[in-house]
């Protein structure tokens, strides 16, 4: 689905403006049919609404009733939801699935960084052979002063 839709409020004209539920629904629908003569006849016919219920989704006074029926109608659904959600909390949807990606790649790389760790604390406590190479306590000749983890005293 392509995140820039022709009725969505993502334009930089909208965006510092805040919107409840009822007049982001209106603000989508006048967007959504700007260059139509009949706005009122469009909803009507596009959404299946009574002409009361068209005109009042278009003046931002409709019911929730309403708003479901155009939400769930097939001219509806996550075109209109997205748009209608985009102006309520005046956020575009593609800066949000940027910063996601962002957030995700940064937990990528972190994981990446923890794994490289344990790998190599791994790989020194263990020999090829399989033997455990683990420090002991105190002082030991095979391994000096440090027990073998002179990574650590760095």
């Amino acid at each position: 689905m392509d995140a820039r839709m022709d009725c969505c409020p993502f334009g930089t004209e909208t965006q510092h403006l805040r919107y409840g539920l009822r007049e982001a629904f209106a603000e989508t629908m006048r967007n959504r049919y700007r260059n139509e003569v009949n706005v009122q006849g469009m909803v009507c016919r596009d959404f299946g609404l009574s002409v009361d219920a068209a005109k009042g989704l278009l003046q931002g006074r409709t019911s929730i009733r309403t708003m479901e029926d155009v939400l769930q109608h097939k001219n509806g659904g996550w075109k209109i939801g997205l748009a209608v959600l985009g102006r309520v909390i005046n956020h575009k949807i593609a800066d949000y699935f940027a910063s996601e990606k962002q957030r995700l790649n940064h937990e990528i790389e972190q994981r990446r960084r923890q794994a490289a760790l344990l790998e190599e604390a791994g790989s020194f406590l263990h020999t090829a052979d399989g033997s455990d190479r683990a420090p002991h306590h105190g002082p030991d000749l095979y391994r000096g002063p440090t027990g073998g983890m002179d990574f650590l005293a760095t």
